[in-house]
């Protein structure tokens, strides 16, 4: 794997964001000396960004969340081992671990495929370190406009529908990022479809997090109500999805590819 890796440099085209974005995953993996492999997961991330969570079935969303969650594990690991380090030795050589980044994509990618399988509570934690965070995010530019998208999908989803407005309105606020047209496109379909629905935007509480009336849906709304619900109204990630598979921006073969 390391020897095909040192191969991408020669084989991206620069014009084209994915294949730069790929160029920029393989040096930040060159840069930790290909330690952190087994902490970053690239075919999951690029199947996030082509929504192809939305045309998954139950059990490949399960295998993916095994191994995010065993991914997860491996940064956990990596901070015992380097906190430890630090617990033994004065002024150790080895720099204090610093995995906010890996962590805020891994919990992304965890989020997506939480509410891919209409579990959208157990989002809610994770949602919040990432905001917590945000400032220690610099690697990926991507990852905090994806996880207010998120977040509003969330939201969404725990009947607080004009909370996502908000949440989506402070998305489209970030620019030059990679991806950003991607992310654009799917916001501007669905802010369309919420003011069809005659939802308009919410003043948020505290600016990026999500307020405690969400933290505490399942006191105030059955866990059926927004785990199994149909309507047309609670699957606002699948129609944008599909619009946008309408539009060629994903095929259903590229999920067929990964199933």
């Amino acid at each position: 794997a390391i020897l095909t890796l040192a191969e991408v440099a020669s084989l991206v085209d620069s014009s084209r964001a994915e294949d730069r974005y790929v160029l920029s995953k393989v040096k930040d993996l060159e840069k930790s000396g290909y330690q952190e492999m087994d902490m970053t997961l690239c075919a999951l991330e690029y199947l996030y960004l082509v929504n192809a969570y939305e045309f998954m079935g139950i059990q490949p969303l399960e295998e993916h969340l095994d191994l995010v969650d065993e991914a997860l594990e491996k940064v956990i690991e990596a901070e015992q081992m380097e906190y430890g380090i630090r617990a033994s030795e004065l002024m150790p050589e080895t720099p204090p671990p610093r995995y906010e980044g890996k962590r805020g994509i891994l919990l992304l990618l965890k989020v997506s495929i939480l509410n891919a399988m209409g579990r959208f509570q157990e989002s809610v934690i994770h949602l919040n370190w990432i905001m917590d965070h945000k400032h220690m995010l610099m690697t990926d530019d991507w990852i905090f406009p994806h996880t207010l998208w998120e977040a509003g999908i969330t939201s969404w989803n725990l009947e607080q529908k004009p909370q996502s407005m908000s949440f989506w309105g402070n998305a489209l606020k970030f620019t030059n990022y990679h991806f950003e047209h991607r992310l654009t496109m799917k916001i501007s379909l669905a802010v369309k479809h919420a003011q069809e629905l005659g939802i308009s935007s919410t003043q948020i509480k505290r600016q990026y997090k999500l307020n405690s009336s969400i933290i505490c849906a399942s006191d105030f709304y059955d866990n059926d109500v927004y785990q199994n619900s149909n309507s047309s109204e609670s699957t606002i990630a699948t129609i944008v999805a599909n619009k946008l598979s309408n539009e060629k921006m994903l095929g259903q073969h590229t999920v067929d590819q990964f199933q």
